[in-house]
């Protein structure tokens, strides 16, 4: 028995030897994986970036605080309003930092052997150089977790607000979010990449002066591209599109919260497509050069934004019909 003991190490130390030359792959390998994997794809006529997970919202990314009555008309509004927690900012910055990498790879492929399937959107008006796009799957945040967008709120300090900001640089995004307010000077200071969007629903206090209007005719300002060629009748979205079914139409949603207290109420977004002007009475004259500079130029190839900029009237009903609705498309050929 001691001398089966005795033996032990040396029957072990090839375990260890074998173990120990397992190694981690390095970021370098990793990377060259996900080449070959686009090479692959490209090959057979897949241009759609779709190599993620769409981020999942947990219950404990949430947590729930006091709702502040004073912005409210009624006391008794029912309505709940959450922090955002640690773990959720965590989790996302490791979500986005993945996505932007595998993307960036995909774009660098799709560069060199399939130059010819990027996608090129040039507006005269803004820029004589064109937008390079590129397809991706729709990319969904939805922080409702399943709520009325008018029965939650979201309170973000300003990390999180530029944090969240940075979805906007992802292509095809669908994104549905209530919050108490923007920071409309932290966005008019953040860079946001030129690329297209599939839906965008926010409910929040649009009362602010309208400092951010610029920014958001900037921001919206590439038309979403249609699924081209026969190849993609075989990717989902694009045998939607050939078959005419489905909701691909991209909207635009900026809806103020109902019974809100009168001087929150206002929804100054509702001015998106009218003359930009210190002077009143400016305000109800259409912006023309508006349509004219941001609007679609090319309506065979892209599909335009359905906005929709929604205000309540906070002496009516809680239940009752919009006050004021502007919807309108952003083209000047009204497709």
């Amino acid at each position: 028995m001691k001398k089966s003991l005795l033996l032990m190490p040396a029957l072990l130390a090839p375990i260890q030897l074998a173990v120990s030359c397992v190694r981690e792959e390095t970021q370098e390998q990793k990377d060259e994986k996900l080449v070959k994997k686009y090479e692959k794809d490209i090959d057979k006529g897949k241009y759609v970036f779709d190599d993620f997970e769409q981020f999942k919202m947990k219950d404990e990314y949430f947590n729930e605080g006091t709702v502040n009555q004073n912005l409210w008309n009624n006391p008794n509004r029912k309505i709940k309003m959450y922090w955002l927690t640690k773990k959720f900012n965590d989790d996302f910055k490791k979500w986005y930092v993945d996505f932007q990498h595998k993307f960036n790879i995909f774009k660098k492929v799709m560069n060199k052997y399939a130059s010819k399937e990027i996608i090129e959107y040039k507006n005269p008006k803004i820029s004589n150089d064109p937008v390079h796009l590129y397809y991706v799957k729709e990319v969904k945040f939805d922080f409702s977790r399943g709520m009325s967008p008018q029965s939650y709120y979201s309170v973000l300090d300003d990390d999180q607000f530029e944090e969240i900001l940075k979805l906007f640089n992802i292509p095809n995004l669908n994104l549905n979010l209530s919050l108490d307010y923007p920071e409309w000077k932290i966005l008019n200071n953040t860079w946001i990449a030129r690329t297209y969007y599939s839906k965008i629903n926010i409910t929040a206090m649009f009362n602010h002066p309208p400092l951010g209007i610029q920014k958001i005719r900037d921001i919206f300002s590439i038309p979403k591209p249609y699924y081209k060629n026969e190849h993609f009748i075989t990717y989902p979205a694009g045998d939607e599109q050939y078959q005419g079914k489905g909701d691909w139409k991209p909207e635009i949603t900026f809806e103020s919260f109902r019974g809100l207290e009168k001087s929150y109420s206002t929804n100054q977004l509702l001015r998106l497509r009218y003359k930009i002007s210190a002077y009143s009475a400016d305000w109800k004259k259409l912006d023309e050069d508006y349509i004219e500079q941001y609007g679609n130029c090319d309506p065979l190839k892209f599909a335009s934004y359905r906005f929709k900029i929604i205000e309540y009237d906070p002496d009516k009903p809680f239940d009752a019909e919009p006050s004021k609705v502007d919807k309108f498309v952003l083209s000047k050929h009204g497709i």
